[in-house]
């Protein structure tokens, strides 16, 4: 059985599921939002989503499979294999900031990316 675990949160504007998330995106997006008839077919936070969301549905197991599998950052690779059963998912996160001692935005080193996966032990961002 699954460990009691937060899923696929976010602190941004109180929206806490994949459906919120996407849909606070959507808002943004203003005349060109009829690019999401269809289903959204072809757009990247839509394509995100479905993914995400159906990861929660999976045993934590493939989840750690998958990142066991993946390239680059071995080390992080392994602790969020190990500790996949804990893990948060996060959609649509806030922003990173990776210079938060810079005067201007650009100085500040913003990251915007698409998920997070944390553990106690490490932070892992998909873009």
């Amino acid at each position: 059985m699954r460990a009691e675990r937060e899923v696929l949160v976010s602190d941004a504007g109180g929206n806490e599921s994949v459906l919120g998330r996407l849909l606070e995106e959507i808002s943004w997006e203003g005349s060109s939002v009829r690019r999401y008839r269809d289903g959204g077919r072809g757009l990247e936070n839509v394509l995100s989503a479905e993914v995400l969301a159906a990861l929660d549905f999976l045993p934590r197991t493939f989840l750690g499979a998958v990142v066991g599998n993946a390239h680059g950052a071995d080390g992080v690779r392994g602790v969020l294999a190990r500790e996949v059963e804990e893990a948060k998912l996060s959609f649509l996160p806030d922003e990173f900031v990776l210079n938060p001692d810079g005067r201007s935005r650009g100085e500040q080193l913003i990251v915007q990316f698409d998920a997070s996966v944390a553990t106690s032990w490490c932070y892992a961002i998909a873009r």
